[in-house]
């Protein structure tokens, strides 16, 4: 098994021995290497953690008000899975978790009992360590998880595969915000639809071409803290996910409109790694060039 930790430190040490002979690579730039050397750490130490990964879903629901949604706690843990409608799958009633959401709140009845469930709790299941979660979406629904926190993917991961630093990938980037913020609807995996708030450009240079990403946010209250950005370039279907890339930029405090956007903190969309999450559909144009920086196809891709 690759040693993450060990293939980041070689590649800032490999860095770093370059730039020692070379007057183009300054000590800020060399600060951004090594903070981004820690924060890939970070982002590998939150997904080899069997509770929190991202990485240990067995199994999903996607849920609309008035949905409700069954599983079998007789099951195997490598079997049990959601239904959502039970009639062709009859459960033995000692043996049916119920999950019920009418738009606001969520309950469970398992067992005879009924326990309100909230999306910051974990609910046990009598399977192994498995357990459930749930988590609101932004069209008013819901989705819920069967998590294993010895599933395969968390205890064979290797690490998430990124290129190694780009110093060219740090650019300079301006913030036009726009007159009027925009609600905009994106279509999902899941066949849902998600939505974001375009507040927006951001306007850089790369490789001397003048480019611009469309910049969203959650919500577009003031005051915005950060940016989002989801893109695609010609590394996508190649050497990173297909279906794009997102990066998060966080806003200067003192409101200033330029500030550094680093390519090099690109991730891919979760789809990348498991087919459970219900991921955005990117329709803005891709860029014109290949950003060969951030994270690459999970070690094993197999599309």
């Amino acid at each position: 098994m690759l040693n993450r930790s060990v293939a980041v430190l070689a590649s800032l040490s490999a860095v770093i021995s370059i730039s020692a002979c070379s007057p183009t690579i300054t000590e800020e730039q060399l600060k951004a290497a090594d903070e981004w050397a820690a924060w890939v750490e970070a982002e590998n130490a939150q997904t080899r953690d069997p509770e929190r990964s991202f990485l240990n879903i067995l199994d999903a629901v996607y849920m609309r008000p008035g949905d409700n949604a069954v599983l079998d706690l007789s099951a195997l843990s490598e079997s049990i899975r959601w239904y959502k409608q039970d009639d062709e799958y009859q459960i033995a009633p000692n043996d049916r978790l119920q999950l019920s959401f009418d738009g606001e709140n969520v309950l469970i009845s398992a067992l005879g009992k009924y326990t309100p469930f909230s999306s910051d709790q974990k609910y046990p299941l009598p399977n192994d360590s498995l357990f459930v979660t749930t988590g609101q979406l932004h069209d008013n629904g819901l989705r819920a998880f069967i998590r294993d926190p010895n599933h395969a993917k968390v205890v064979n991961f290797a690490g998430h595969n990124y290129y190694e630093y780009n110093f060219d990938a740090r650019v300079e980037g301006e913030f036009i915000p726009a007159k009027e913020h925009k609600t905009v609807s994106f279509q999902t995996v899941q066949g849902l639809t998600n939505t974001l708030v375009k507040v927006g450009k951001v306007t850089f240079e790369y490789q001397g071409d003048e480019m611009s990403l469309s910049a969203y946010h959650g919500d577009g209250k003031a005051p915005m803290d950060y940016l989002l950005f989801l893109f695609k370039d010609k590394t996508n279907g190649d050497t990173t996910y297909g279906g794009g890339r997102e990066l998060v930029v966080n806003l200067p405090k003192d409101g200033s409109k330029t500030f550094v956007v680093d390519f090099n903190r690109t991730f891919n969309l979760n789809c990348a790694h498991s087919t459970f999450w219900n991921c955005p559909i990117i329709w803005d144009p891709s860029l014109d060039v290949a950003i060969e920086a951030g994270e690459k196809l999970p070690h094993g891709y197999d599309s």
